[in-house]
């Protein structure tokens, strides 16, 4: 079975990758996994909505990415488009893009490689 693990920015798109794209994306063979960015620390580790600073999402699919690398295996991701952090990869130059499609396409590129 294939594996497509996504790095979400809430409680939000954690459940919907788990109520509508799980069920759906195990129909044909791929089991989906959902984890929300470390937003804050306290005494313990808390996992909630927001995407304050890029870091935190770089850091958690990093971690991910060591954990779970076969060839089976990819990831993507779930963050809002218009409440991105100024510091994401490529934010800057897509704010110069005419439509939210070509805008999130340069972002998809920085954000590639950047990771």
């Amino acid at each position: 079975m294939r594996r497509l693990n996504f790095v979400v920015e809430g409680e939000t798109e954690e459940a919907f990758v788990n109520l509508v794209l799980r069920p759906h994306l195990s129909d044909r063979g791929v089991y989906a996994s959902a984890q929300c960015v470390m937003t804050r620390k306290q005494k313990r580790s808390y996992r909630k909505g927001g995407l304050f600073h890029y870091a935190m999402a770089k850091r958690d699919l990093q971690a991910w990415l060591s954990q779970d690398h076969d060839d089976a295996t990819r990831f993507t991701t779930m963050f809002d488009l218009y409440a991105l952090p100024e510091d994401f990869p490529g934010f800057v130059e897509a704010k110069k893009c005419s439509n939210y499609l070509q805008r999130a396409e340069c972002l998809e590129a920085a954000l590639n490689a950047d990771t």
